[in-house]
C-alpha cells in the first residue's frame, strides 16, 4: 500500500487553552428529525453543516463536530455550478437505483479537511484550495442506516475565493 502522508504542525504554547486565530467556523450538526411514522420508518437524526457559503481559498477554519456521531468535515471539489439540489437529486437517484440526473458532480476523487472527527471534538485547520465550487461532505456511514451521511443529505455547497 502507498499511504498518503501529510505533515501535521502543532502550534501554540504547551498547556495553552487559547485557540489560535481562525477565519471561519464550520460545524457538523444534527440538522432535522426524519419524517417518522409518516415515512414508515423510525425517526433518526439527519445531519448537516453550518458554514459560510463563501470561504477564503487559503484559510484557517475552526472545525467542530457538534453532534453525537463521528463525522467527516471535508470539502470535495465539484464541477462549476453544482448545487445542493443537484447533489440531493443525484444521491436520491443513486440510492434508489434509478438513472442519475446527469454526470458526476466531482472534479477530483479526493477530499480535503478532517476525516473521522469524534463527537463533540474540534480542531483548527489551515488549508489551501484552488478557487471554485466545493461540497462540504461526510462519508461516514449512519449508525442507523449504514448509508454514508452525505448520501442522506449531509452536504453543503460552498465557493472558495
Amino acid at each position: 500500500a502507498n499511504p498518503r502522508v501529510q505533515t501535521l504542525q502543532v502550534v501554540g504554547r504547551r498547556g495553552s487553552v487559547q485557540l489560535p486565530p481562525f477565519d471561519h467556523t464550520v460545524l457538523s450538526v444534527p440538522h432535522q428529525m426524519n419524517h417518522g411514522e409518516e415515512a414508515g420508518h423510525e425517526d433518526h437524526t439527519i445531519f448537516g453543516f453550518v458554514s459560510p457559503r463563501v470561504l477564503p481559498r487559503r484559510g484557517t477554519y475552526l472545525m467542530i463536530n457538534a453532534s453525537d456521531e463521528i463525522h467527516d468535515i471535508v470539502w470535495r471539489r465539484a464541477k462549476p455550478g453544482t448545487t445542493d439540489a443537484y447533489l440531493r437529486d443525484y444521491y436520491r437517484a443513486f440510492l434508489a437505483g434509478q438513472p442519475l440526473p446527469g454526470p458526476s458532480p466531482w472534479l477530483e476523487p479526493n477530499t480535503h479537511g478532517l476525516q473521522g472527527v469524534s463527537p463533540w471534538r474540534w480542531a483548527v485547520v489551515s488549508l489551501g484550495f484552488a478557487a471554485g465550487d466545493y461540497a462540504t461532505v461526510c462519508y461516514v456511514p449512519s449508525k442507523v442506516t449504514g448509508i454514508p451521511h452525505t448520501l442522506e443529505g449531509m452536504h453543503l455547497m460552498v465557493t472558495m475565493v
